[in-house]
């Protein structure tokens, strides 16, 4: 699989990366319901694998989308983002209908599936942890049911 390839360093800016991924999922109804808030604060050309960081917004931004809370009266997207020359700090955070505790510890395995609202085969959280540790970074994940979830991950910047 195309996880098994190596790590490419490329140079990249965080902004058009995450607008991409947002346009690409504009057919989700949910895009239009749920108000996002982007905050990017990058100081320099940030240097990891792009195909691999586009892997991590895009199932994590998608999640978001799908699984928002419709009986909320506001239902957000919020994305940080700061980066130097050392690492990236990325916040994902969102009000949607979150996960219960008992089935957070199932949600980073292969396959796993949290709700019936899921299609395919899980919720992709596999592939975000394991794209983030092949970038040698962390993710943490806190969430609440009914309250939403948050994750919060730090990618190193990639000298190669």
């Amino acid at each position: 699989s195309n996880e098994r390839k190596e790590v490419v360093c490329d140079q990249l800016e965080f902004e058009p990366i995450v607008d991409n991924i947002i346009e690409e999922l504009s057919f989700l109804d949910s895009n239009e319901r749920v108000r996002k808030n982007i905050n990017i604060q990058q100081s320099c050309i940030f240097q990891t694998d792009k195909r691999r960081m586009a892997i991590i917004f895009r199932n994590l931004i998608s999640n978001a989308l799908k699984y928002y809370d419709d009986s909320k009266e506001n239902p957000f997207l919020k994305i940080e983002i700061r980066s130097n020359s050392k690492s990236a700090h990325i916040i994902i955070e969102d009000n949607g209908i979150g996960i219960s505790k008992n089935e957070q510890e199932e949600v980073f395995k292969m396959f796993y599936r949290a709700t019936e609202r899921s299609t395919g085969s899980g919720l992709g959280l596999y592939i975000v942890l394991e794209t983030v540790e092949k970038l040698g970074g962390v993710i943490t994940m806190s969430s609440e049911r009914y309250k939403g979830t948050k994750f919060d991950i730090i990618i190193p910047f990639l000298n190669l």
